[in-house]
């Protein structure tokens, strides 16, 4: 049983390493690209993990969030919060992933969003201020801190924005996680 777990968490780092590798290899032109697509591939990239652990993955695609942007970079945007809602789920939990047309509550600009919803452990209030710093983390031994603070600078990089809600309690548990995109990004 360690060995095998020991196995699933050296074959979780060589990913991240393999993904982060290549997102920084790519070429730094921006293209039109599907936010849709980007997020089948990451959940293929996790299908044995999901598959092992029983989580079901509830695909709420309402746009085929077309924007401009570096795939790699996107890419790893999702790695990122998928990884994360399936370290917080439990066995045979559920995961929400949305993409839908919308506009920027702040500034009325239009866009696409992501949310990425789990009903996993949540995220105490103390903790939340502090998850986009690096090297912060709640994984004591898997995690690097570096996952949410990676995310946020290429989301900047994107013009973009995340938010996070999320709690805590015995009796209501879970993160919401949400990406916004403009339509309109620099080249």
């Amino acid at each position: 049983m360690f060995l095998k777990t020991a196995q699933q968490e050296l074959d979780r780092v060589a990913k991240i390493t393999v993904q982060t590798l290549r997102f920084n290899r790519e070429n730094a032109r921006q293209t039109t690209v599907r936010i849709e697509d980007i997020v089948e591939n990451v959940l293929t990239l996790f299908s044995g993990r999901l598959r092992n652990s029983e989580i079901e993955i509830d695909r709420q695609f309402r746009s085929r969030g077309e924007i401009v942007g570096l795939e790699g970079d996107l890419r790893q945007v999702f790695v990122n919060l998928l990884s994360n809602a399936l370290d917080a789920s439990h066995q045979g939990g559920r995961i929400v992933v949305r993409i839908r047309d919308s506009e920027d509550y702040r500034t009325g600009v239009a866009g696409v969003r992501v949310l990425i919803a789990d009903a996993g452990v949540g995220i105490p209030p103390e903790n939340a201020k502090r998850l986009f710093q690096p090297f912060f983390t709640t994984k004591e031994h898997t995690g690097t801190g570096l996952g949410l603070w990676v995310t946020k600078t290429i989301l900047e990089k994107h013009d973009s924005r995340i938010a996070v809600r999320s709690r805590a309690g015995r009796e209501s548990h879970g993160s919401v996680f949400s990406v916004f995109f403009p339509a309109s990004m620099r080249d």
